[in-house]
């Protein structure tokens, strides 16, 4: 990289030397991170079912993790022993259909009867803990316990919901386009914005992230969500452009929640578990806002 830097450098010098400087740093360990989870994911999105639900476990029991530590350099204490849980009950009833033979319908079970009595559940003891705890500050507390238990299952496990609710034809084309998009999004914003930004988008969330860099990756999502989904499965096009278009557009706006959540925080990654990525939620936080959006577009039956 470097030969090549210093014989096209004075053509194209700023691209060059760039990349230069790239490989060398912290793009090298993202990029052998991706070579090992990327197959990973992919593979657990095609197969779906109760793979795909114990997965997204292991997602939810990280985050809930990463979010204590959140709360704990804030000096937030919270019911760290009722929320763990709920987060660990959730992905796994979520997926009872695909071991009970019940059906995903709107006259059925489907995953709003799960959330919601798990959640009614939960709440109603997290409340009584509070009620007789010996904290003297049970508002910061319960509000604590409460963006922890949401957040660090919402997003995953509304895969699982999503995973049931396509129909069987559709559903691997329609899972994989999903990814696809989600990785085009960050890839196509990072380098849109590395090479072509020159705007901020919202600076006191992220100072780095850029309106160019945003459309760039809301153009590379239509693409390679439009073409994954028509590659994967026929007459899928347009589907995949809405899966997309829905990343694209709010994708990033969990993206810009984590970032405002780890500034006030403190902290520059929410974990290191992946190398070159941080955490769980930095690495899944676009999935805060377009993975329940994609089940509800599904349950309505506009997408697959």
């Amino acid at each position: 990289m470097e030969v090549i830097a210093w014989v096209i450098g004075p053509v194209f010098p700023c691209p060059i030397h760039y990349l230069a400087r790239m490989a060398r740093t912290e793009l090298r360990t993202r990029i052998m991170t991706s070579l090992v989870g990327v197959p990973l994911v992919v593979g657990v999105f095609w197969l779906g079912g109760w793979i795909l639900s114990f997965f997204v476990l292991l997602l939810c029991l990280q985050a809930v993790r990463e979010l204590t530590y959140f709360y704990r350099a804030k000096g937030v204490g919270h019911s760290h022993a009722f929320v763990l849980p709920y987060v660990a009950a959730l992905p796994l009833c979520a997926g009872l259909p695909h071991g009970s033979h019940l059906h995903l319908t709107r006259g059925g079970v489907d995953f709003f009867h799960v959330w919601g009595g798990l959640t009614i559940l939960w709440l109603m003891a997290l409340l009584l803990r509070e009620l007789f705890s010996a904290r003297d500050q049970i508002l910061a507390s319960i509000g604590a316990s409460l963006l922890a238990g949401i957040l660090a299952t919402l997003p995953f496990v509304s895969l699982v919901a999503l995973d049931q609710v396509l129909p069987m034809a559709s559903r691997r084309p329609i899972m994989l386009a999903f990814l696809f998009a989600t990785w085009a999004t960050d890839t196509f914003a990072y380098f849109g914005g590395r090479f072509l930004g020159r705007h901020k988008l919202f600076e006191r969330a992220s100072p780095k992230k850029t309106v160019e860099g945003f459309l760039v990756g809301l153009a590379g999502a239509c693409v390679v969500g439009a073409l994954s989904a028509r590659w994967l499965g026929h007459g899928l096009m347009w589907d995949g452009l809405a899966l997309g278009l829905l990343l694209g557009l709010v994708g990033p706006a969990g993206d810009l929640l984590e970032s405002r959540l780890k500034r006030d925080a403190g902290l520059k990654d929410s974990a290191n578990v992946l190398p070159g990525h941080g955490g769980v939620l930095d690495r899944f936080d676009s999935w805060i806002f377009s993975a329940p959006l994609a089940y509800l577009l599904a349950w309505l039956g506009w997408l697959g």
